[in-house]
């Protein structure tokens, strides 16, 4: 089961509110806390989250939200993770290309040797 946390912060990363979804049900829906409200997300650490007992998944995104809000205000890109489905579409994908690769040297090489005999 995954987890989304939303964070509504100011410019210096102060949280106003805060919610999460839990599950991967079509039923899940955000449920909002005050858990974190005028603290700031920069604080957010897995220390204070140990403390708060919340689950694995949600401590992850928690602390990823933190880190993506750290690489904004830097100017820094945020790259999206590519889902288990992608890696495997893609390691599929590369795959064929190499076989595409290999079955092109071998149909040069083929006709190569047919205009020799």
């Amino acid at each position: 089961a995954g987890s989304i946390v939303l964070f509504s912060v100011d410019d210096i990363g102060n949280i106003n509110n805060y919610a999460y979804i839990k599950g991967v049900s079509v039923f899940a829906r955000f449920k909002k806390e005050d858990t974190f409200n005028n603290a700031n997300i920069k604080d957010l650490d897995e220390e204070l989250l140990k403390g708060l007992k919340l689950d694995k998944n949600l401590s992850l995104a928690i602390l990823n939200a933190r880190g993506n809000f750290i690489k904004a205000l830097n100017g820094e890109k945020i790259e999206m993770e590519k889902s288990p489905l992608q890696k495997a579409f893609g390691f599929f994908k590369n795959k064929i290309k190499n076989k595409e690769k290999i079955y092109g040297f071998f149909s040069k090489s083929c006709s190569i040797l047919y205009r020799i005999i």
